[in-house]
């Protein structure tokens, strides 16, 4: 049986044609060198063509802030790399970055929160105070200060100076004598040029023994009888500070797997330009 051409329309049956269409250009192979200026990588792509990123997903990124040390450390050894974590400790906290050299690094805060008794006496430093609420202080932390109870003996001769005739002097110590006769009474006392307040710096810091860390914090007492005021300065407290920060950082180590880092100072991380190779795409056509 012979088949015969027949046309039907532009087309002839039993003729076979092929439609081509022009092919776009590939998609060229991405090479890339180390940059000049030695942060990351720089692109090599031909003309004609542009570099896009192509979009990641979304993931969660971790700012917990924990208000204990103990805690704060479980955290790092279940999460945290020894080679890539960087821990530093200042005096209100300790922060922590799980991988400082990524975009948006986590980073991880404990608070160190100072303890009342110190605080208590801090916030009082080198602000003159009228007897009765130096006689609050004293009376109300009295198991931080030694031999309270001299101290709380020659304050009670200043409360009722008023209804008598009161004397002072300052002897070769130092010390303020103070003497008061009324019409019913005579009292004396004597307030020391300083005296030593004991307590911790920061809450929950402990030695290895388990035993709450406290340090002797010196203050030196000034009195202005005329006014009837009292003054506090402690000149090492910087000193009792900056061992206080270590005793949290020894702490830290103890608490942490071996190999982290535990530094004094404040976490600053800058952002850079690093260049990755990306995927390319042609430009359209103009």
């Amino acid at each position: 049986m012979e088949i015969q051409d027949e046309e039907i329309g532009d087309l002839t049956a039993g003729e076979v044609k092929q439609v081509v269409m022009e092919a776009a250009d590939p998609v060229p192979e991405i090479s890339s060198i180390e940059s000049p200026d030695g942060y990351g990588q720089v692109v090599i792509v031909k003309d004609g063509y542009e570099v896009n990123r192509l979009g990641g997903r979304d993931e969660g990124k971790r700012k917990h802030t924990f208000d204990d040390l103990a805690t704060f450390a479980a955290y790092l050894n279940r999460h945290g790399n020894t080679d890539k974590v960087e821990l530093l400790l200042s005096g209100d906290c300790a922060v922590a970055a799980l991988d400082p050299q990524a975009t948006e690094p986590e980073l991880i805060t404990c608070n160190l929160d100072e303890h009342p008794t110190f605080k208590a006496w801090k916030e009082v430093l080198d602000e003159p105070m009228p007897q009765k609420v130096f006689h609050q202080l004293v009376r109300g932390f009295r198991g931080s200060v030694e031999h309270s109870e001299e101290l709380l003996a020659a304050l009670r001769v200043v409360s009722v100076a008023r209804k008598g005739e009161m004397k002072s002097e300052i002897d070769e110590t130092g010390a303020t004598r103070l003497n008061l006769i009324t019409e019913t009474r005579e009292m004396a006392g004597t307030l020391p040029p300083e005296f030593v307040v004991v307590t911790p710096v920061y809450r929950g810091i402990v030695e290895e023994s388990g035993e709450e860390i406290r340090y002797p914090v010196e203050m030196l007492l000034s009195i202005d009888i005329d006014a009837m005021a009292f003054t506090l300065n402690a000149p090492a407290l910087a000193l009792v500070e900056h061992q206080a920060r270590q005793d949290v950082a020894a702490m830290l180590k103890r608490e942490l797997n071996e190999g982290f880092l535990v530094g004094l100072g404040r976490l600053a991380i800058h952002e850079r330009k690093v260049f990755e190779p990306t995927l390319g795409t042609a430009k359209s056509a103009e």
